[in-house]
């Protein structure tokens, strides 16, 4: 089985004239951020909890993380499913088509995400999806934040989980690299460069896609901007219009 690429949360973490708009859109292939994607009828991507994962607040951030995404009204979705899952690994591609899950376990990092495409689970196709997988590590060297107000910074500054939730689910649509394939801008894991302006730690614009999605105490990852919503869009149209039947 092929090795996902594996995506690590650095720890330390408007009405526009039309012009306007089609200048963004035509800044943003969707080639350059998303060399793989869903599609071939799994526009709907479920996903489940870990059975181990913490209930409560945390859950509902993670939650609230994966329908930051939904809110663009793109044909892509994500749709949580229960019951949870038993234990398996975060590292893993997983036979069944769309066993995405969201662990919770010792690891290297704030949180990660693991695709999979269908090659990278044993079939031929490198250029949709097949799984993806997220973890959050349970003890990570700052604590986490679970609320929904300001991130308290005494004695430390904490991990915002919404923050890292929805950074992370942007991975999970598609944005980062796969096995064979890497996107043509950013740093070859789905993030904006942290040249750019809006990458900018001390930004009011802070973009959530950008490498360090939120640093520490800071909740601006949870509000997706211009940059982030506009690759998302460029790479996933709007969702089917449904045409009645004659009556």
């Amino acid at each position: 089985m092929s090795k996902a690429e594996r995506f690590a949360w650095a720890c330390c973490l408007v009405v526009m004239p039309l012009l306007s708009f089609m200048n963004a859109a035509r800044a943003h292939p969707a080639v350059d951020w998303f060399p793989a994607s869903w599609g071939e009828n799994h526009y709907t991507v479920d996903w489940r909890f870990g059975e181990n994962f913490p209930s409560g607040d945390f859950r509902n951030r993670v939650i609230t993380g994966a329908q930051t995404w939904n809110n663009l009204n793109r044909i892509m979705t994500f749709n949580r499913q229960t019951p949870d899952y038993g234990s398996f690994s975060v590292y893993s591609c997983p036979s069944q088509v769309e066993k995405n899950g969201i662990h919770w376990g010792d690891y290297d990092g704030v949180a990660f995400t693991v695709l999979c495409t269908f090659k990278d689970a044993g079939g031929s196709d490198n250029a949709h999806l097949h799984s993806f997988q997220i973890g959050f590590d349970k003890s990570p060297q700052n604590p986490w934040y679970t609320g929904t107000g300001g991130v308290s910074c005494t004695p430390t500054c904490r991990n915002d989980a919404w923050s890292v939730a929805v950074h992370e689910f942007g991975h999970a649509t598609g944005r980062g690299s796969t096995v064979g394939i890497l996107e043509t801008q950013g740093d070859g894991s789905g993030h904006f460069p942290m040249s750019w302006s809006v990458c900018n730690l001390t930004s009011s614009e802070f973009h959530s896609m950008c490498k360090f999605g939120a640093p520490n105490g800071a909740t601006w990852g949870r509000t997706l901007n211009t940059h982030d919503i506009d690759t998302f869009k460029n790479n996933y149209g709007p969702p089917p219009v449904e045409v009645p039947s004659p009556k």
